[in-house]
């Protein structure tokens, strides 16, 4: 499987050339959710493989991943958006809504923020 190997190594490079197998299984079964169902023998696979990549060179685990394309060079960074303006709103006028509670104690945690 050699989109295990790829998210392995990837991984390793990283994490100072230690893969972890917990974070490759979730970018595994994110990228491939057909592989859900098999979920054991995929973990059995990437222990398999990280033994592999972990004895590797941090340098040649950089070298086999750049060889697998630049990009999986790069982290992901996740951008934090803004929220959008609230339409209509009065500077230093505050408007919250508390969801339902199933229990119906709602108003009970708003008291909370009373004053």
């Amino acid at each position: 499987m050699q989109e295990i190997r790829k998210y392995v190594l990837q991984n390793a490079v990283f994490y100072n050339g230690k893969a972890s197998p917990e974070a490759v299984l979730g970018k595994i079964m994110a990228s491939e959710p057909e592989l859900r169902s098999m979920a054991n023998e995929v973990r059995k696979e990437i222990d398999r493989i990280i033994g592999e990549v972990n004895q590797l060179s941090h340098e040649e685990q950089k070298r086999q991943l750049k060889g697998m394309g630049a990009r999986m060079l790069k982290k992901e960074v996740k951008k934090h958006g803004r929220l959008p303006p609230l339409r209509d709103a009065v500077k230093g006028k505050v408007v919250t809504r508390f969801a339902p509670s199933p229990t119906g104690h709602a108003l009970r945690r708003c008291r909370a923020f009373s004053p």
